[in-house]
């Protein structure tokens, strides 16, 4: 088995509605002097992430919610691509989540 260490992001998010029918949910690396590399989680590799984030837009007419997710973050360090192709495969499943939570 092997090891992959631990990973840390510190980012901002900005959410926005745009229209009525449109918000965007953005999130993007920042640095902060209070959250220094390696200092807050000694051990961890800082992600960085360039631009992440949803777009939801709801059809006025038929209801239909339609979510876009898109995501550009290096996790630096050297990690298989087995591993990376694994993660990525999962993550959209967490639209699902964001589903049950939306339709409550």
């Amino acid at each position: 088995m092997m090891n992959v260490g631990g990973r840390d992001c510190v980012y901002a998010i900005l959410r926005e509605k745009i229209r009525d029918d449109l918000w965007i949910v953005s999130s993007k690396s920042v640095d902060l002097p209070e959250y220094p590399e390696n200092g807050v989680l000694p051990g961890y590799v800082r992600c960085d992430v360039k631009f992440a984030g949803y777009a939801m837009s709801i059809d006025p007419k038929t209801k239909e919610l339609t979510v876009t997710m898109y995501n550009q973050v290096d996790v630096k360090g050297n990690i298989p691509t087995w591993i990376v192709n694994k993660a990525q495969n999962k993550q959209p499943a967490c639209l699902n989540d964001m589903y049950k939570l939306l339709k409550n």
